[in-house]
């Protein structure tokens, strides 16, 4: 039973995410298909939780990406 006073988990989506971290959404998909960004599958539904992945780029994750994948072009 969740309590009033409990946080809840703020969920983004692509676009919220590729705002926050000014790159294309297509870019925040790739990386999701890839395991390089957090995010959690709802059925066919792709979120974020904002705080994991606010967390990921505090550890440094995005600057140690090379260009190539910052633009989409894992393989």
């Amino acid at each position: 039973m969740r309590h009033h006073n409990e946080i809840l988990t703020p969920w983004g989506t692509c676009e919220d995410v590729a705002r926050h971290l000014k790159v294309a959404a297509g870019t925040v998909r790739n990386w999701a298909a890839a395991g390089i960004i957090p995010c959690h599958r709802f059925r066919r539904v792709l979120r974020f939780d904002l705080m994991e992945v606010e967390d990921w780029v505090r550890s440094g994750a995005v600057s140690s990406l090379s260009p190539k994948i910052v633009q989409g072009e894992h393989s």
